[in-house]
């Protein structure tokens, strides 16, 4: 784990915020983050960044504004099903 980079969708809570906090405390050099739970993942990005154990490591988020450009249609799908 350590030194590696690595990316956790569903970050925001349960085991994406689980995984995000234990690869922070196992070393890994960076970890991407994302959900469309934006409190849920700022959350999970400050817990994350405490237990970071390795100099110079980051706990990034991807917001979901982002998400929601790459596919604005998205939320109209989902309601359809």
């Amino acid at each position: 784990m350590k030194g590696r980079f690595y990316a956790v969708t569903g970050a925001g809570s349960g085991i994406g915020r689980a995984t995000t906090i234990r690869l922070a405390e196992l070393g890994a050099a960076g970890v991407a983050i994302s959900d469309v739970d934006e409190k849920g993942l700022e959350e999970t990005k400050r817990l994350g960044e405490l237990r970071l154990s390795s100099p110079g490591a980051k706990v990034l988020n991807t917001t979901s504004q982002w998400i929601r450009d790459q596919n604005p249609d998205r939320q109209s799908r989902r309601a359809r099903c």
